[in-house]
């Protein structure tokens, strides 16, 4: 039902008057890791990503968007995949309202070459939060989310969730920024049932299973001068309940729909500078410790695994706005990334590079 009333938005759209804006964003970025499974196995790689978004605005508080993307890999060809979807975004109440209503709905299916087909997936996320400003400075918000991820060709990791959340955001001193958020979610996933025999863990059934997390995360940001700013951001995350649940092993690897479901606490620090008129430069540093959820790793074992990553990250960035509707951006990053884990075969690191070009027509 939710993809229905997502396509009839979109149809309800493309039969308004043709008068309404338009949109389009191109974007091609050619990248280099030499970690591209992000293990100890350490394979290098390069690939290019090129991205597509049609954006169509009907009326001022209405955005409807068509996407597409398609990513190429230099060595392990099969992992290349091409990606399509829509969404639409709904603000209905007045800049000058102290109440901020948002709703945004979107699709989109990722398709694999043959040998890693079994990661098909079809995405849906619903998400809608009000805001209401308190003070001149202050403002409250809570939402709620919903997320499915299917797997067209497997049902061993599909998921979905609802979240909910709520948060503060309020300028101390005239400069100084500070967010609170903190939310809950709700998730139904498929558990493995096993139980152990002479010593080893046997499968006994696939059982439907919830997964209740919840996050608290404070966010504190400032300006430095006329030309730069920085923030720091820290991120608490916790199981809720005492039941570990076993997933297959093959959902920790690099197309993992399990990727972002862990326990634990991050650390991220920013500064964004702006040395000349036309550059930007980024720099950041991150700390996460993770804690992952178990694994039957056929035949033999049932594996649980904790991370310890830390990530160092500097971009460079040229924005090229022209006096007409043209926009234009290349863009340079270094992303240098160490990680130790209970399970060796997770201790790695990885440098790796982008290099992209963004070209926005408004």
């Amino acid at each position: 039902m939710k993809i229905k009333y997502l396509i009839l938005a979109l149809i309800i759209g493309c039969l308004t008057p043709a008068f309404a804006d338009i949109g389009l964003e191109f974007q091609i970025s050619q990248n280099f890791t030499d970690n591209l499974l992000l293990d100890s196995a350490e394979l290098k790689d390069k690939y290019t990503s090129t991205t597509a978004v049609f954006h169509y605005y009907p009326l001022s508080q209405v955005e409807l968007n068509l996407n597409g993307e398609y990513t190429y890999y230099s060595k392990l060809v099969d992992l290349g995949n091409v990606m399509g979807g829509a969404g639409v975004t709904v603000i209905p109440t007045s800049k000058d309202s102290r109440i901020t209503v948002f709703l945004s709905a979107n699709y989109a299916a990722r398709k694999y070459r043959e040998y890693f087909e079994v990661y098909n997936t079809v995405d849906i996320d619903i998400m809608s939060s009000l805001s209401y400003r308190l003070f001149r400075a202050t403002q409250l918000r809570a939402g709620v989310s919903s997320n499915r991820t299917e797997f067209v060709n497997s049902e061993e990791g599909d998921k979905e969730s609802i979240s909910v959340f709520t948060g503060l955001n309020t300028t101390l001193f005239s400069s100084n920024s500070l967010d609170i958020e903190t939310g809950w979610s709700f998730a139904d996933y498929t558990f493995i049932d096993y139980e152990s025999i002479f010593g080893y863990p046997q499968r006994i059934e696939e059982v439907e299973g919830n997964l209740t997390s919840y996050y608290l995360s404070p966010r504190f940001s400032r300006p430095l001068g006329r030309r730069a700013g920085f923030s720091l951001t820290y991120t608490y995350s916790n199981f809720l309940g005492n039941e570990d649940p076993v997933v297959y092993s093959y959902s920790s690897g690099l197309l993992s729909p399990w990727a972002s479901v862990f326990e634990g606490n991050s650390f991220t620090a920013s500064l964004k500078w702006f040395p000349l008129r036309k550059l930007i430069v980024e720099a950041g540093y991150g700390f996460w410790h993770k804690r992952f959820l178990q694994t039957l790793d056929l035949p033999d074992r049932v594996s649980k695994r904790k991370d310890d990553l830390s990530r160092y990250l500097l971009s460079l960035s040229w924005p090229m706005p022209s006096h007409g509707s043209w926009y234009v951006e290349p863009s340079i990053q270094l992303k240098i990334t160490n990680n130790t884990s209970s399970q060796k075969l997770y201790d790695y690191s990885d440098v790796a590079v982008n290099v992209g070009f963004l070209i926005r027509m408004q």
